[in-house]
């Protein structure tokens, strides 16, 4: 029986939690977790070398490995967005990997590392103690920059950058900008060990991104770096973040069954695949696409050919028109939507396949007034699976 061994973004229950509950009632495959104490706490980074202990002592029982980078490197999520370690310090502790697969060649090793997130709001709960009080003004930054880089930015814009980075202080841009450089360094190197074949396969998912902006810019470099060594097809990078060690879990699950599973994809509005929903970079229909894909399954055209049917109930307006499970957008921004032939086409669909529902219509939750419909209409026992909340991307894949 395979085993798979994972080391995930943090100990919250997405990325602890699910990946069990994912495969508990695979009978073809075994999962190794770290112990729970291992894993740190919100702001609090998990240990260095007892991780390190941890996976030198059971890569050798493993026939699979999904490595969070973030948590090797930095001990989890939020402290990749805080930690004070030099560049060349990040860098030392990716020997490991390197070390591990010299020892052990014939474990897959599949590895995700996230470009940092940088909000638009004023919030230091998951951010440095600045960013309460200059995290739009650095959001804005970035996007000035971009802007800039990308030869898209009016005198405008230029002046208003130039006030902006005036009136940050000196030491809060100094540090959140040397911060993302060496992260950035860090994800430019697992390109690298891809490239020397330590890693079999690795994603770079953007957290919490826009169209542009800090995150934006660093994925032109790294797509750059891509392509110039010919790592398309082992290498994707999209929009996500909780999801991803639950997408190399899938990965290794369908590799070690030697299958790629199909997805016929039916979405609730004729436009919901180009709406580029809030928090990503890219329209809905190709973001889905690379998620099934580092999944290791495939889309398809066809009903008849697929093994499985995801029904995305899609927002129909994206970025900061997109409603929020707490603060739901007007009622016209769902103008586009006939939910009612949505859940007549659900019922025939799931009469014949396994059917997934995607709820992507609002952020972090449910979109309430497709959920009552299902529920008036009893469809819910119908679906093979339903994930809502956070973001698109991680309800695509939940």
């Amino acid at each position: 029986m395979p085993r798979i061994l994972l080391l995930p973004l943090d100990e919250r229950p997405c990325n602890f939690l699910y990946p069990a509950l994912m495969v508990e009632k695979c009978t073809d495959v075994q999962l190794l977790l770290p112990p729970k104490e291992l894993m740190g706490s919100k702001k609090r980074p998990a240990p260095f070398l007892l991780l390190a202990q941890w996976l030198g002592k059971n890569f050798s029982c493993c026939d699979y490995a999904v490595i969070s980078i973030d948590m090797l490197v930095y001990g989890g999520i939020v402290p990749s967005r805080l930690h004070h370690q030099t560049t060349r310090e990040c860098l030392d502790r990716l020997h490991l990997l390197a070390d591990l697969r010299a020892r052990y060649p014939q474990v897959k090793l599949f590895a995700f590392s996230l470009i940092m997130r940088a909000p638009c709001y004023n919030s230091a709960d998951e951010e440095p103690d600045y960013y309460a009080e200059h995290g739009s003004s650095l959001f804005r930054v970035g996007v000035l920059r971009d802007k800039i880089q990308r030869n898209l930015a009016t005198a405008e814009e230029k002046s208003e950058l130039s006030g902006l980075e005036q009136s940050i202080p000196r030491s809060v841009l100094s540090d959140f900008c040397s911060r993302r450089s060496t992260n950035h360094a860090v994800n430019l190197q697992t390109i690298f060990l891809a490239e020397q074949g330590v890693l079999d396969f690795l994603t770079i998912p953007l957290d919490d991104c826009a169209l542009l902006g800090w995150a934006a810019a660093e994925r032109q470099q790294l797509a750059a770096a891509i392509r110039s060594h010919a790592l398309g097809s082992r290498i994707y990078s999209y929009s996500g973040a909780d999801e991803a060690g639950c997408i190399l879990l899938a990965r290794a699950v369908n590799h070690s069954r030697g299958i790629t599973p199909s997805v016929h994809i039916c979405y609730s509005s004729a436009g919901a695949p180009m709406v580029i929903p809030r928090f990503e970079d890219r329209p809905l229909g190709e973001n889905l696409k690379w998620l099934v894909a580092a999944a290791g399954g495939r889309t398809c055209f066809s009903l008849q050919e697929a093994d499985y049917i995801l029904v995305v109930n899609a927002p129909t307006e994206g970025q900061s028109a997109m409603g929020d499970a707490k603060s739901p957008a007007p009622h016209s921004a769902f103008g586009e939507r006939c939910l009612p032939d949505l859940a007549a086409n659900l019922r025939a669909l799931a009469a014949k396949k396994p059917v997934i529902l995607a709820d992507l219509a609002v952020t972090n939750g449910a979109d309430r007034e497709w959920m009552d419909l299902l529920q008036q209409q009893n469809l819910l026992k119908t679906l093979y699976a339903y994930a809502g909340w956070n973001t698109a991307a991680n309800a695509s894949t939940m």
